[in-house]
């Protein structure tokens, strides 16, 4: 039986299969060590290549690593909307809102370095939850009825999945809090008010107050 000198494998590798678009590992599955690998890369800058393999001592088996140039610009994961500094009163509703394209990897929430899961419902925090939908890689943190104790900084974290890097984005949220009676706001067109903010240590970090005029 003539074993042919040379063997040529035609391979058409296509952004949509292999999102890093930077390595690609071939294997060829000859004992022919004159077998040549012939490449036409799709969107590779150089169309058409012919490439030879270096075989396995033991198992010989042609392998064939190469870095390709593909046009896969786009396919990353990254935020299409990131969560901005935020101030709102204490009781009120705060929406820190983060989206994402080409979404593949897990995301979830930090508050001061602190993971509060994947979960839309989060144990432990039950005026916290996590509204949106993965089909449209929305993920926004609602905090109802903030409080004093919501002050921090939060993180909306995806992480890596499928060649795709994690990626981060951060905000601070601010509660400012009203002193005060309804009496006294009501006769009055000042209230005081009072933004307090706490460190990693959960140390208050003080901040001079804005005192009210007196209503005399």
């Amino acid at each position: 039986m003539r074993t042919p000198s040379r063997e040529a494998y035609k391979v058409n590798l296509s952004p949509h299969f292999h999102k890093s678009c930077s390595h690609v590992l071939l294997l060829m599955n000859t004992m022919n060590k004159s077998s040549t690998l012939t490449l036409n890369a799709m969107g590779a800058q150089n169309s058409r290549e012919t490439l030879r393999p270096h075989f396995d001592p033991i198992t010989l088996i042609g392998l064939i690593s190469m870095h390709l140039p593909l046009s896969c610009h786009g396919q990353q994961q990254k935020f299409r909307v990131t969560p901005h500094d935020l101030q709102v009163l204490e009781g009120a509703e705060a929406m820190l809102r983060c989206e994402v394209t080409n979404l593949a990897g897990a995301v979830q929430w930090t508050k001061d370095g602190f993971a509060l899961g994947f979960s839309a419902v989060i144990p432990g925090f039950p005026r916290y939850s996590v509204l949106g939908d993965r089909k449209q890689g929305a993920y926004n943190l609602r905090i109802s009825n903030a409080s004093i104790t919501d002050d921090a900084e939060y993180q909306c974290q995806v992480g890596p999945a499928r060649l795709n890097s994690a990626i981060r984005a951060n905000a601070k949220l601010t509660v400012i809090l009203i002193v005060g009676s309804l009496n006294e706001r009501s006769n009055s067109n000042h209230g005081v008010m009072v933004s307090s903010t706490y460190d990693s240590s959960n140390q208050a970090v003080k901040k001079p107050l804005i005192q009210a005029p007196s209503s005399h």
